[in-house]
Order: C-alpha cells, then sequence, then structure tokens
C-alpha cells in the first residue's frame, strides 16, 4: 500500500506545478478535484485493508474463553470490510477512469498537434482524403474541361478558383453557424421559452439571466465539438447552396461545359473535405503560392514543369492550422 500513496503524492505534486503554469483551466480543475476525490478514498481504502490485517491476526490467535463470539463478531467485522473494500475498488477504477479521462481532454484541449485516433475526421486522415481527391477527381474534371479547346493552364485555373470559393464559402459558413447555433443556446439556457398550456404561446420570464466568461467559454468549446462531431450533416445542404449560386452560374458564363458530371462530383467531394477542415479546433488551412513567388519545395512538388519559379498554384498544400506543420504537399507549376 506505501507503493500506491507514494505514486498518489507524485501525481498531486505533478497537478499542483501544472496548475500553476494554467491557473483558471476549468478541466485542469475539474482533474484536480477528481484526483483529491481519488485520493480521499485511496485513504480510506487504505484505512480498511489495515483493519482487515489486524483483524486477521486477531483471528489467528484467540486468548480468552469468549474467543467464539469474538471470532463471530471478527467474521462479521470482515465480511463487511470486504463488501467495502469491493466497493472502494470500484470507486477507485472509476475515479481512475474520470481522471485519465480528463487529463487526454486537456492535452488535446486546443492542441492540435495531438491527433484524437478515434475521430473519424482526424487532420492526418482529411489531409489523406484531400491529396486523393486530386489524384483521381481532379484529372477526371480537368479531362472534362480539357474537351473546350482551352489552354491547359486556363483549365488548371478554373479548378484552381472552384477550390478557392469553396474555401472562402466554407469559411463565411462556418462562422455564421457557429454564431447562429450559441444564439440560439445562450438564449434558451439564460431565458428558457415555455410552453404552459397546450397550443398556448411560449412564455419566459422578464429578467434573462447573464452569462460569464467562463460559461460563454464552455458554451462555445462544446459547440464548436458538437459540431465537429456532426459535421457531416452540414455538408448536403451546402453543397446545394454552392451549386446554385457557383456551378450553375459558371455553365452559364460557360466557364464549366452543360454537362459536367466529373466536375460537380469533384466540387461535391472536394466540398465535404474542405468543410471538415474548416470545422476543426482550429482550422486546418490551404495554402497556396502566387506566380512569380519563389517555389516552396519544403510545401510543394512540381506539376509538369520544374524550375524555381512559380507560374501556378495546381493544388494547394494543407497545414494542420495557420503557421502549422504540413499535413499534405501541395502542387505547382514552375516557369
Amino acid at each position: 500500500m506505501t507503493t500506491g500513496s507514494s505514486d498518489i503524492d507524485l501525481v498531486t505534486e505533478y497537478l499542483i506545478s501544472v496548475n500553476r503554469e494554467n491557473k483558471g483551466d476549468l478541466k485542469l480543475k475539474n482533474a484536480i478535484e477528481a484526483h483529491n476525490e481519488f485520493k480521499d478514498k485511496f485513504t480510506k481504502y487504505k484505512k480498511f485493508y489495515d483493519d482487515h490485517q489486524r483483524h486477521e491476526g486477531l483471528q489467528a490467535t484467540p486468548t480468552s474463553q469468549d474467543a467464539p463470539k469474538s471470532h463471530e463478531k471478527l467474521r462479521t467485522e470482515i465480511e463487511k470490510l470486504n463488501f467495502e473494500k469491493e466497493n472502494m475498488r470500484k470507486q477507485i477504477e472509476e475515479l481512475r477512469t474520470r481522471l485519465s479521462t480528463l487529463a487526454g481532454h486537456k492535452m488535446m484541449d486546443g492542441n492540435p498537434d495531438i491527433a484524437d485516433l478515434s475521430d473519424p475526421f482526424r487532420p492526418t486522415k482529411l489531409a489523406e482524403e484531400f491529396r486523393e481527391i486530386y489524384d483521381d477527381d481532379w484529372t477526371h474534371a480537368f479531362e472534362e474541361l480539357d474537351t473546350n479547346s482551352k489552354p491547359e493552364s486556363d483549365n488548371i485555373d478554373t479548378l484552381t478558383y472552384l477550390i478557392k470559393e469553396i474555401q472562402t464559402f466554407c469559411t463565411y459558413s462556418s462562422s455564421q453557424q457557429i454564431i447562429a447555433m450559441e444564439k440560439v443556446c445562450k438564449d434558451e439556457l439564460v431565458n428558457p421559452k415555455v410552453h404552459i398550456l397546450k397550443h398556448s404561446e411560449k412564455m419566459c420570464g422578464k429578467t434573462p439571466s447573464e452569462m460569464n466568461n467562463t460559461q460563454l467559454e464552455i458554451t462555445h468549446r462544446m459547440i464548436c465539438d458538437l459540431r465537429k462531431s456532426m459535421g457531416t450533416l452540414s455538408v448536403r445542404p451546402l453543397v446545394q447552396i454552392f451549386h446554385e449560386k457557383w456551378v450553375i452560374r459558371m455553365k452559364q458564363e460557360e466557364k464549366l461545359p452543360s454537362t459536367s458530371k466529373h466536375i460537380e462530383n469533384f466540387v461535391a467531394k472536394a466540398f465535404e473535405v474542405i468543410w471538415l477542415m474548416t470545422i476543426q479546433n482550429p482550422p486546418m488551412v490551404l495554402k497556396w503560392q502566387k506566380c512569380g513567388e519563389p517555389v516552396d519545395k519544403e510545401r510543394f512538388t512540381f506539376y509538369t514543369k520544374r524550375g524555381n519559379t512559380i507560374k501556378q498554384t495546381v493544388w494547394p498544400a494543407v497545414l494542420l492550422h495557420e503557421s502549422g506543420p504540413l499535413m499534405s504537399k501541395g502542387v505547382v507549376q514552375a516557369q
């Protein structure tokens, strides 16, 4: 039992030292409270364990004529202690799980460099899918455009334009969606609307509550997590909006062929991945190079022409976040 106590003290010292560097961190505070609760339970369990050992020693050395009664009393006490010990064991396991979960959340919260491997939309997977779209769907869409007798660079620019417009639209839509979700959530929390009678109008209080900064921060984080976990639900209606406002207009302006099955498939697939990258916390970033810039050979590979100066970006590089590590290389045409 001494080793367990020593380990608990080490964890206590570690949490105290981390707390000094992260004062005001709500999740860390919860982790410390969970650990303190665990420490209390462990201390009680140790006392039960020591008492149990003491009773077993007494049971082995009866010293009076009342030994049978003492044995029966001790047997009852031991059964009680065994029952309580088992309950303590279960509670300790539960607290250990809670502490581990809180520590994991603390580690990953706001730290995109640590991936949650259980997340089907984790950044590494999204970056891989985005590159696969270039390898497969971009090629089919380009071939469909290539029937219009325009220069190759013009067709590349058309697909680049679509990706950039999707990127801009997703960024704008993401911001608007979070604002709308937070408004609904906060309004209902600070001043609930209630139907008193069936078919009656909703009633609410005259003096709404107010949320403090910590509550606002928690609300924002939880809504972002909720939106991220269900982000695919927004893809279909957003693609429909983009198709109506961009793709159809480009067909009318003859920038796209009237029949463009591969292009529309390319847009739909690219939109989903870009949307899921946009709603990461923080958002993943698509990086482009401009004509005339030196080629960034760390982030880009060449299309058909090599060189030191950019002619056009064919496909963007993907960063984990702004100024973050490279997740997937882009493709450029040099001059």
